[in-house]
């Protein structure tokens, strides 16, 4: 919200860092605002990432969660709730129409939520990319996790051929373009097309700056690795989030603690498929 910040005296253009973030909590919450940090486990891994972690040994054999950096990831994500009094559970949207959270890390999908819910904000409000950490040469690391999905092809179906032509064409920068606009004249902004084709997204009706932003923090995203039983580092992470948030439980132990049932299943699903696990 460009037009609170401003009232604070806040540039967003100069919150480069989580130390940025930190320093504005108390211009924000005198006034009884916040940032928005989701709790979700996404969240974690972008704190991973900007640390250099990562979630697995060996391409899966292991969790790498017990590591320093991702102990430390995971107190550092944690005590924005506990240290720093981010509210854990809100609807962004609806928080950062009435200027509650009027700065905050969200899905760029939640543009087509805020065009519909909140047309009274237009113009009052931009995108930018997520804060980062400086590593020790003082370069920002501002990497964030990414998701997505696929067409499959099954390999018994008794027509390959067009499908693999319906796929090349469904996918192709042309008609993911013509799609998203043709959804979008229909519908309206609300109906902006998250297409993963990057030369439909350059064609489609999002503002320069905006377009501009998308593209920058397109370059420093980073998958989450999926592997047999990986299912149950996410169960597990978000156990031991509600650990520390709900039992007051000490982060970099509860987390130790889970790790053991992540490896666990690691194990057992590695051993299903007959994979080695040494």
């Amino acid at each position: 919200r460009t037009d609170i910040l401003s009232d604070l005296d806040i540039d967003v253009n100069r919150i480069k860092t989580w130390d940025d973030v930190v320093d504005i909590l108390p211009l924000l919450q005198a006034k009884n605002m916040t940032f928005a940090l989701p709790s979700k486990v996404n969240t974690y891994s972008m704190f991973l990432y900007q640390m250099g972690g990562d979630y697995y040994y060996q391409n899966g054999k292991r969790s790498a969660l017990d590591d320093k950096i991702a102990l430390d990831a995971f107190k550092y994500w944690m005590d924005f709730y506990t240290e720093y009094g981010l509210v854990v559970d809100y609807s962004f949207e609806n928080r950062f129409r009435t200027g509650e959270m009027p700065i905050g890390i969200a899905d760029y999908t939640s543009y087509n939520l805020l065009s519909i819910s909140a047309p009274e904000i237009n113009g009052l409000w931009t995108m930018t990319q997520i804060p980062g950490l400086k590593d020790e040469n003082g370069n920002i690391n501002n990497v964030a996790p990414s998701s997505g999905a696929g067409c499959v092809l099954m390999s018994d179906s008794p027509h390959k051929e067009e499908a693999w032509e319906f796929m090349k064409w469904w996918t192709s920068s042309e008609i993911q373009y013509s799609y998203g606009r043709e959804l979008e004249a229909v519908m309206g902004p609300a109906a902006r097309y998250n297409t993963a084709n990057m030369e439909a997204l350059k064609l489609l009706s999002w503002s320069t700056n905006d377009r501009n932003n998308l593209f920058a923090q397109s370059k420093n995203l980073k998958g989450i690795p999926q592997v047999p039983g990986g299912y149950y580092t996410e169960r597990n992470l978000n156990f031991a989030k509600l650990a520390v948030l709900n039992k007051k439980s000490e982060p970099r132990q509860v987390l130790m603690k889970y790790v053991k049932d992540i490896n666990t299943e690691l194990r057992y699903k590695r051993k299903e498929f007959k994979l080695s696990s040494d």
